[in-house]
């Protein structure tokens, strides 16, 4: 099973790429057809939908307690002053 961080990386990773897909296609629609569509700004909207939520993800990894696979905390007792009692 993937950890967390493996599928923020790839929801980061995706949705810059697809991104890189979307602007191409803009770029050629109005460089070649000259006329930019519904379809068009649908997908732009999706677009933006999808860079939304890889930010919540990403946001949410450093914001949220996940636990490792190995059941380790990532914060030790000695870090911020706990006694663990």
């Amino acid at each position: 099973m993937p950890t967390f961080a493996a599928a923020s990386a790839t929801a980061v990773a995706l949705t810059v790429l697809s991104g890189c897909c979307v602007v191409a296609r803009l770029l050629s629609r109005l460089a070649f057809v000259k006329h930019v569509g519904m379809d068009d700004c649908l997908i732009t909207l999706a677009w933006s939908a999808s860079l939304a939520l890889a930010v919540v993800i990403a946001q949410s990894r450093s914001s949220f307690y996940v636990p490792e696979r190995d059941g380790s905390h990532p914060y030790s007792n000695d870090e911020h002053g706990d006694t663990g009692g």
